[in-house]
């Protein structure tokens, strides 16, 4: 099985990160930067949220880091999408929120 972490980043650190790198493939630069990386680990939250591994306050708090992490300020890897696909995935994060 080949390894879900990207030979590119330093030593340590996928240490302190939940999905990415151990449950969610990262792609190209190291962390968050592809839309299919944050859908992936969106759906591993909800999965967690579903399975009873983590509650409701502990999947919203994952789930609006996430949020926050679509908008270049607090993200800079992301400032290369064009306006469409963050909307696209806000949107998504959103009615997860919802659905919790």
């Amino acid at each position: 099985m080949a390894s879900l972490r990207n030979p590119k980043a330093p030593p340590g650190y996928y240490e302190n990160l939940k999905y990415l790198g151990k449950r969610v493939r990262d792609v190209g630069k190291v962390g968050l930067d592809k839309p299919e990386e944050f859908l992936e680990t969106l759906d591993e939250i909800l999965e967690d949220y579903k399975a009873g591994r983590i509650n409701e306050d502990t999947a919203r708090g994952r789930l609006l880091l996430l949020y926050r992490l679509t908008f270049p300020s607090k993200n800079s890897k992301v400032r290369s999408w064009d306006r469409r696909t963050r909307l696209m995935v806000r949107s998504r994060i959103r009615e997860a929120m919802r659905s919790l």
